[in-house]
């Protein structure tokens, strides 16, 4: 079932009452949406620390709007699902968003300057909800025309869980892409993550009690080894500081208000504010019809069963795909609410040793994913 997301006017002012504490369900899961204002940045304060603050940012003036999409794993594309869908995998993600590739300006400007007509297209990171909060796995860069998987060494926290007020947790985490014509990007980066205010924040359109702020810091070396750059660059760190400061308020696992900023000799000089311009309303989404998804045994040889809850009485399409990205079996019934169990025989589908993907489309409600090995002896 969907229904219309609401809209806060500019002018009004809503108090909004949550529970005091933030909690894994309350983080962003597939499906979720938000719309944010994009403010103008200039003279902005990145706010103050401490216990019973009042943040005081009703003068924001927004000049353009953005939206947040969590989709799943497969929507991102059969290259990323294959990395980032499977159970058993380290880099296992709950949810994708489209991003850009987090590649510093000043090596943009040196591979462009090379004329090797090398493009960068859409990019996905990589999300899991865990007890610990919300990491990221990695992320998935169009590259001329070709989806990258990159694997983090280590889940990047973004947003940890519990929040209390002075806690501090770090992570360390290095990845490396291949760049095609290029050479090797490698990054060694860390993050700290403080969780060092608490209060009531004030917006231009809703005022939100019991409000969280962490001061999270990202210290990165970005190196690329290349004959085809200029010696300048070819095998120099290159250092990449940032500072993002994220208000949380309960039960809204988006932040409501996020700053971005430089850091440069110490001196942190903002760059970008984005705040909730559409309180999350979680109804706004299709919800989810199926629970309880497991796929037997797994890898599969000669037969694989498929076992699920559905909340309501209606049609289920089961669909499976191939690393190729081709329909290689589907089948559609009706169900009755409850427990339902699908049979699918392997052999008469001459399915070849591989990894696979397993959607069920209900008639209503959100595609539900697996991803299964194929093992014939």
């Amino acid at each position: 079932m969907k229904t219309t997301l609401y809209t806060l006017t500019a002018t009004a002012l809503f108090s909004i009452q949550l529970n005091a504490q933030i909690t894994q369900e309350d983080l962003p899961n597939a499906g979720d949406t938000a719309t944010y204002a994009v403010a103008n940045a200039l003279g902005t304060s990145t706010g103050t620390s401490g216990n019973n603050q009042t943040w005081d940012y009703s003068d924001l003036s927004a000049n353009s709007a953005e939206r947040v999409d969590f989709v799943s794993v497969a929507d991102a594309g059969f290259t990323y699902a294959f990395v980032f869908g499977l159970p058993f995998s380290g880099s296992y993600s709950d949810m994708a968003q489209s991003g850009v590739i987090p590649l510093p300006q000043l090596l943009l400007d040196g591979i462009n300057a090379l004329g090797l007509g090398v493009t960068f297209g859409e990019t996905y990171n990589f999300f899991k909800r865990e007890a610990n909060g919300l990491v990221q796995k990695g992320f998935g860069a169009d590259v001329s025309g070709f989806g990258l998987p990159v694997q983090y060494s280590n889940p990047d926290e973004i947003i940890p869980i519990p929040l209390t007020l002075n806690n501090t947790s770090s992570v360390d985490y290095t990845y490396e892409l291949e760049l095609p014509s290029i050479g090797v990007w490698s990054v060694t980066a860390e993050r700290i993550n403080e969780v060092n205010g608490k209060g009531t924040l004030i917006l231009p359109n809703a005022t939100y009690q019991n409000v969280y702020r962490i001061r999270s810091s990202i210290s990165s070396q970005n190196t690329i080894s290349s004959d085809q750059l200029p010696a300048f660059l070819n095998g120099v760190p290159i250092p990449r500081d940032e500072v993002k400061y994220l208000y949380i308020a309960p039960s809204l696992g988006f932040p409501v208000l996020e700053i971005t900023a430089a850091s440069i000799f110490g001196f942190e000089v903002v760059s970008k504010v984005i705040y909730r311009a559409t309180p999350v309303d979680y109804t706004s989404v299709e919800e989810n019809e199926i629970s309880a998804f497991q796929l037997f045994p797994n890898p599969a040889n000669s037969h694989l069963t498929i076992q699920t809850d559905l909340k309501n009485s209606q049609k289920l399409t089961f669909e499976i795909i191939d690393s190729q990205g081709k329909l290689i079996w589907s089948t559609s019934r009706q169900a009755l609410a409850g427990s339902v169990t699908e049979q699918v025989s392997l052999n008469e589908s001459s399915m070849a040793n591989g990894i696979y993907l397993l959607k069920i489309t209900p008639e209503s409600g959100r595609t539900e994913v697996r991803t299964f090995v194929i093992q014939n002896q």
